[in-house]
């Protein structure tokens, strides 16, 4: 019987599986894992004396590494300039016009393009093979965690293809997709000390931990340090738990679900953004409730959580939730929003409808009413955390918490939401260009100038202040700080100075909000018109 076999799938085997460039890497693929294999296991044997079951164990770890070089990394660059190369050479528009269904030409690249990487992670099979036999590994523990493991690689895989189709500088397309990777595994998941913990359930660290470092630890508590925090096998979302394994794959897949509409959205239309209105809503309420169900324990003092806390806890987890879903709503409206063009591509198919306005989750309708919803929604939510951990606050020496006042409660949300409506507008009126040269100049220039004023002179801090409350990144900052004011026994010489930096950015950032709104309307109003 002939199996049907994806006609992508077999035309990217007969590419990158020539034999005479795949000889040569299986050979280094095997050079490299044999030698990493061998060192680990008879370094542990024969120097640290370990028996043969504890030493084949011992060799798990730096393998999970190598087959991870090969298909997260390797992998996943190999997807994003595959996909490059294809809309370069013109194939991608064939392929969009051959009548196979969208998710199986999906899956085609996505199995295809990395089959390369397939066969040189088979090359580590054996090696693996014998340190689960002769480990003794059960199955509950390496099945679990290579289900979490390909779920990943898909996942990054899907990612590299995301940014190749998303990406117009099509040099960068890989170099973004592992760039994202190595963010993912290095930087984002420093955020679980403060309570945002789902960044680590998108890598295989916590499977790692939950599944395998006992097998090198006898169960005990010899995590590395890198590892330590991971140990848990639940994770918390709101009042419940859930296991750490199905947690990753609720992520994955909402993840992967994601990436594939984004695929497919510019699978259909190359010109069409790669979110649309409703699509990139649900992302966004996504991201605030994961992280708003992790840090919800901590907030309600549900469980074992502090009854006070420090003011630089305090300030870290607001400040740090704020920041999070400001990049994630900046994010989605960037790719929402409506360009002149598109807005009046938007009202020539208004007319021809003979509609009265466009719907608002068309692409070409404005995106007013949608950054509006984001700013109430983070402000909101950003409201309720601050009001959940701002009343445990004691300063230090201090044995009763620090209440602050309800005008003090609102000021990081009113940045915050201003800050998203403020990116709406100029988005729209601006353009791309336009708006990264206001970006340069409002959100970058001014945190620089502060920082070299602060390290010609101490005596020019009260300036730099001033500076920073120029850009929004800076003014959410200092805002976000000023809990720390509050909490201080000594009351310092700036603290006039930094309340007056945070009033004048406040004004500052309205009155933009203001002008750019009021020109948007006006411009929107004319091309109504017809003018």
């Amino acid at each position: 019987m002939k199996i049907p076999l994806n006609p992508l799938i077999y035309r990217f085997a007969c590419a990158r599986l020539r034999l005479r460039p795949l000889i040569f890497r299986i050979l280094v693929t095997l050079t490299v894992v044999s030698f990493v294999f061998f060192m680990t296991f008879l370094i542990a044997r024969e120097q640290a004396q370990l028996d043969t079951a504890a030493a084949a164990r011992g060799t798990l770890i730096p393998l999970i590494i190598i087959q991870g070089v090969l298909l997260m990394l390797m992998g996943t660059g190999a997807v994003a300039s595959g996909i490059t190369q294809e809309k370069l050479d013109g194939v991608l528009d064939y392929q969009r016009m051959t009548p196979m269904p969208a998710w199986k030409k999906v899956l085609g690249y996505l199995f295809g393009l990395p089959i390369r990487e397939y066969v040189l992670f088979a090359v580590t099979l054996p090696f693996l093979g014998y340190a689960l036999i002769w480990g003794k590994v059960p199955l509950a523990a390496w099945v679990p965690f290579y289900v979490l493991f390909f779920s990943g690689v898909w996942l990054y895989h899907m990612t590299g293809f995301a940014a190749a189709m998303i990406t117009q500088r099509w040099r960068w397309a890989a170099r973004i997709a592992q760039g994202l990777v190595l963010v993912l595994y290095f930087f984002l998941p420093q955020l679980s000390h403060l309570g945002i913990v789902f960044f680590e359930y998108l890598t295989i660290r916590p499977a790692l931990a939950q599944f395998i470092v006992p097998l090198l630890t006898g169960g005990g508590d010899g995590y590395p340090d890198f590892l330590e925090h991971l140990g848990g096998k639940r994770v918390p979302f709101f009042q419940f738990s859930i296991g750490a394994a199905i947690f990753s794959l609720i992520l994955q897949a909402g993840l992967l679900a994601l990436f594939y509409r984004m695929i497919e959205r510019k699978w259909n239309r190359e010109n069409a953004p790669s979110l649309g209105k409703l699509s990139g809503s649900v992302a966004f309420a996504a991201v605030l409730l994961t992280a708003l169900g992790n840090l919800w324990q901590r907030i309600t003092q549900i469980g074992t959580g502090p009854a006070v806390l420090d003011a630089a806890t305090v300030v870290a987890v607001p400040m740090v939730y704020a920041l999070l879903g400001l990049f994630a709503g900046l994010l989605i409206l960037r790719v929402i929003c409506p360009e002149r063009l598109n807005f009046q591509r938007g009202l020539l198919r208004q007319r021809k409808f003979g509609w009265a306005r466009l719907p608002w989750w068309f692409d070409e309708a404005s995106a007013r009413g949608v950054a509006l919803v984001y700013a109430l929604s983070l402000g909101g939510i950003l409201f309720f955390i601050q009001h959940g951990v701002y009343g445990r606050m004691v300063a230090p020496g201090a044995e009763s918490p620090v209440h602050l006042s309800a005008p003090q409660l609102w000021f990081l949300p009113l940045v915050v939401g201003l800050t998203l409506v403020y990116f709406q507008s100029t988005r729209e009126f601006l353009g791309d260009k336009n708006q990264l040269l206001l970006g340069l100049l409002v959100w970058v220039v001014p945190i620089l100038l502060g920082l070299v004023l602060t390290a010609a002179s101490l005596e020019l801090r009260s300036v730099a202040y001033f500076l920073f409350a120029l850009s929004p990144w800076g003014l959410v900052v200092l805002v976000g700080s000023a809990p720390l004011g509050a909490a201080s026994v000594e009351v310092s010489g700036d603290a006039a100075r930094l309340a007056q930096a945070r009033y004048f950015g406040l004004f500052f950032l309205m009155a933009l909000v203001g002008y750019f709104q009021v020109s948007l309307a006006r411009w929107q109003g004319q091309m109504r018109a017809g003018k």
